[in-house]
């Protein structure tokens, strides 16, 4: 029971330290960061294999290593995201990649589907 509750805790302040270093103190990007990749650990995709953490926590899929205070809207977030109750547009469901101004331009729309919506990042759907 303990160690199941740790699991839980370690996977929220991973969520919320990924809406953080992802988005900062956009809050609205980060949620839906954070639903992206719950529809990828969804999608079961190569790399991933179901389970929220491995989604979360593949190589070079998304930022860890907040710059900013950790704030409690941010560890709001990764319980949300363990609760599946992340407060996103309809779209955000659908997504599956997001770029933000800093890719090469045209990279994510070579590798994904249609536009689907924009916070801080731009986000796509599958093909």
């Amino acid at each position: 029971m303990v160690g199941t509750l740790v699991s839980l805790w370690a996977l929220v302040l991973s969520a919320a330290d990924t809406a953080c270093a992802e988005s900062g103190r956009d809050y609205r990007d980060g949620a839906a960061v954070l639903q992206v990749v719950r529809n990828r650990a969804r999608s079961r995709g190569r790399r991933y294999d179901g389970t929220l953490a491995t989604a979360l926590w593949s190589p070079q899929q998304h930022a860890h290593g907040c710059r900013w205070p950790l704030t409690a809207e941010h560890v709001r977030l990764g319980a949300q995201f363990v609760a599946d109750r992340l407060p996103v547009e309809p779209w955000a469901r659908r997504a599956i990649y997001y770029c933000s101004p800093r890719d090469a331009p045209g990279s994510c729309a070579r590798r994904a589907g249609p536009w689907l919506g924009r916070h801080a990042h731009d986000f796509y759907g599958r093909r």
